[in-house]
């Protein structure tokens, strides 16, 4: 056989097995690998016993989860501010579970006045995601005087459209 055949067989057999070697990598990552759900949003917190309304912010970053919880009446500034230093953080598998939501933990804090009976702002949140709606509890382990967690319920703002994770 000539080199120049000799070079052509080793260059096709490379050529051909780097094709087949990204063509099953490929299938197999179309099938077991799957991007986060898309749970960022705002979510409406609805009052409860001493939690007042207010807003929930919740940013995503793949399974890494950040969130600010303000009042109602918070102003832009401290809009602006609680969006870039987020108060809570979570992460999570970034699956949702068919039934009966996904469990998040968050930890952090949360302002006073959202809590105005509670003595420490620092909180332990955990939420399950269902449908558009979070609902969890808040446990406050410095509020020593607080024997049971309080019920949150928060529901998804609909007003701008969200990006959706592929």
């Amino acid at each position: 056989m000539s080199d120049r055949a000799q070079s052509a067989l080793f260059y096709s057999v490379a050529i051909g097995s780097v094709v087949a070697l990204f063509s099953v990598t490929t299938y197999w990552g179309e099938a077991n690998l799957k991007a986060a759900h898309n749970i960022a949003g705002t979510y409406r917190v609805t009052e409860g016993d001493c939690l007042q309304a207010g807003v929930f912010y919740l940013e995503q970053s793949g399974k890494y989860l950040t969130a600010s919880v303000l009042p109602a009446n918070a102003t832009s500034e401290q809009t602006i501010a609680a969006r870039k230093r987020p108060m809570l953080s979570a992460t999570w598998a970034g699956q949702l579970e068919v039934y009966g939501g996904t469990t998040i933990n968050f930890s952090g804090s949360v302002p006073q006045e959202m809590l105005p009976c509670i003595p420490s702002s620092e909180v332990q949140m955990e939420i399950v995601l269902v449908d558009d709606r979070l609902e969890g509890t808040l446990a406050f382990p410095k509020a020593h005087s607080l024997t049971h967690p309080l019920q949150v319920t928060a529901h998804r703002e609909t007003d701008a459209p969200q990006k959706t994770a592929h």
